[in-house]
């Protein structure tokens, strides 16, 4: 809760008549709101400590909720320290083959061997970017990545070839995810979207189980600025979800076209 006061106080010395339209800032106002605004602050202190607000049953910091895990979250936390790491090390070794001081061999594929020898005499730097990236290790090429249509608005002939100064997209990309829902603690309630709780079992025999999503989601790259985005998401309800009222499944099905420059 936020509460804003604002108070204006006119000090009128009984020797001298009072400036019409002329009032002090300081220390009048200053002091005035500085009082008022420690008092306000101490009563909401107060009030808070001796009625506080609670959403739930008090915890207890002797029992372990059932939904916490300490061994998974420390699997957990050494799987993510260990990545971190990972990452790094690649980081490291990536600008080191940037910097030139680790170099790899490149795979130049056939498609992409004239570019490659032209652009090391006309433009070095743009050669150099390449072979120090993950695409020359892998033997993707310019024509991989480069190689356009002539109807797209960017596309130019490139000694005989179409070709685009941006990259270019390439097929479409499919993955999925799964998510399971618990609440934490049994008597917890279950809020909405609006924030407000919507099933609640003051028993805390339906458990903590709200169940688990399924996601599928389709991305198509259909131009360089066109995407299409095509997702699936499924509720599977839990043992909290059909103890604590009707048992619906709920299915969300979007589509999406993303314009991009």
């Amino acid at each position: 809760m936020v509460v804003s006061m604002s108070v204006l106080l006119v000090r009128e010395p009984l020797d001298e008549p009072a400036e019409e339209g002329h009032f002090n800032f300081f220390p009048d106002h200053f002091y005035m709101e500085l009082i008022l605004g420690l008092t306000l602050m101490i009563v909401l202190s107060a009030l808070a400590t001796i009625f506080p607000a609670t959403t739930g049953p008090k915890a207890d910091p002797l029992v372990t909720p059932e939904v916490i895990k300490p061994e998974l979250i420390g699997a957990l936390g050494a799987v993510f320290m260990l990545s971190l790491l990972l990452v790094q090390q690649m980081e490291i070794v990536r600008k080191r083959q940037e910097t030139g001081t680790r170099r790899h061999a490149a795979a130049v594929p056939a498609s992409s061997r004239s570019c490659v020898e032209c652009h090391q005499h006309t433009s070095p730097g743009i050669t150099e970017h390449w072979t120090g990236s993950t695409h020359a290790v892998k033997g993707v090429g310019c024509v991989d990545c480069h190689l356009a249509e002539r109807k797209d608005v960017d596309a130019f002939d490139h000694y005989g070839t179409t070709i685009a100064c941006s990259s270019r997209p390439n097929g479409s990309t499919c993955w999925t995810q799964y998510h399971n829902f618990h609440l934490a603690q049994a008597r917890s309630p279950l809020f909405g979207a609006g924030g407000g709780p919507i099933r609640v079992d003051p028993t805390g025999a339906a458990g903590t189980d709200v169940g688990d999503e399924i996601d599928i989601m389709v991305n198509l790259d259909l131009t360089a600025h066109q995407i299409i985005l095509i997702g699936f998401f499924k509720l599977y309800p839990g043992r909290f979800i059909r103890e604590t009222g009707p048992s619906v499944s709920p299915e969300l099905f979007c589509l999406q076209h993303q314009v991009r420059w």
